[in-house]
């Protein structure tokens, strides 16, 4: 039998794009009545890919149709938490904790941590042994799209690991100074080694294999989280900083990785609308955070928008 390698290639993104090509899977677990020339599908509940293949395709209409799934290589569950401070005068020291969380199917063997492209200084303070990172320079295919409302490249920190951390592994640590100050940004659990993602031992029709090219790189190895990492530069100014804090709290709320209904989140939303207007923040009237992000959120906006800040 002959052997078919699907390549959806990943290419050096933070994250999927939020809309796939080809029509999600039945919430029943049953393909169509009518496919209506409709061959792959996505599960996304169940991180895979669903191939239908009616027997009319394989010439044989009297025979029943074939149903193949194939789970893409991001199960993965990311756990980041990090730790900002002060270093040095204008230098701050991030230090991450990355781990595979017990949710996860798949291992990671690589991180990504989207910096802003720039000429601040920057360095990696420490990293575990066996850990290989450095940040990718004059970047030109990264993106945040965990994040959409922020534009442009960046020019991520990237790990790659000798061994792997599977799911429920402990958390490693790595550490960043930079000149930048803190926002919000992605962090991406990924496994470089994945590719292909795909690998069927048959023979597929040529409208599936058709079908399945339109995935393009949705089915990449990789899986995002919103973090907090160097963002802003000097230039940036304190109106700007609390807009783009407030559009990454919302941002936070409709993943549900923060409660709409928290106290502090009320409080900082109405703090940082008044200084994107006035580009001083007011934190007198905030609520004390009740959960570690909203700890990390605190100091990184306290950071960003010390008084002083332009």
């Amino acid at each position: 039998m002959k052997f078919i390698m699907v390549a959806l290639l990943a290419r050096a993104v933070l994250a999927q794009p939020a809309t796939p090509a080809v029509p999600p899977w039945p919430a029943d677990n049953k393909p169509p009545n009518n496919l209506q020339g409709n061959y792959v599908f996505l599960d996304q509940a169940a991180s895979t890919i669903v191939i239908v293949i009616p027997g009319s395709l394989r010439g044989q209409p009297d025979q029943p149709g074939e149903i193949i799934r194939v789970p893409y290589h991001n199960r993965f569950d990311p756990q980041v938490a990090v730790s900002i401070s002060q270093a040095e005068p204008g230098q701050y020291l991030y230090v991450y904790s990355l781990a595979n969380g017990r949710l996860a199917a798949d291992t990671v063997n690589s991180w990504k941590v989207a910096v802003t492209c720039g000429g601040e200084s920057f360095r990696i303070d420490a990293r575990p042994i066996g850990w290989h990172c450095g940040r990718l320079e004059h970047s030109t295919a990264v993106h945040q799209y965990a994040l959409p409302y922020i534009e442009g490249h960046v020019c991520p920190v990237q790990c790659f690991l000798d061994g792997q951390q599977p799911p429920d592994s402990a958390s490693e640590q790595i550490a960043v100074v930079s000149g930048l100050r803190p926002g919000f940004t992605t962090a991406s659990a990924e496994d470089y080694k994945g590719y292909p993602v795909m690998e069927l031992s048959q023979e597929l029709p040529d409208s599936v294999i058709t079908q399945l090219a339109k995935l393009g790189d949705f089915a990449r190895s990789s899986k995002p989280t919103i973090t907090l990492g160097p963002r802003f530069g000097v230039d940036v100014t304190a109106s700007q900083i609390s807009a783009d804090f407030s559009q990454g709290l919302n941002q936070l709320v409709r993943t549900g990785s923060l409660a709409s209904d928290s106290g502090f989140v009320k409080q900082l939303r109405t703090a940082l609308v008044q200084a994107a207007q006035t580009g001083r923040l007011d934190t007198t009237h905030l609520a004390d955070p009740s959960t570690e992000l909203e700890r990390e959120i605190t100091g990184a906006v306290k950071l960003s928008l010390a008084p002083g800040t332009p």
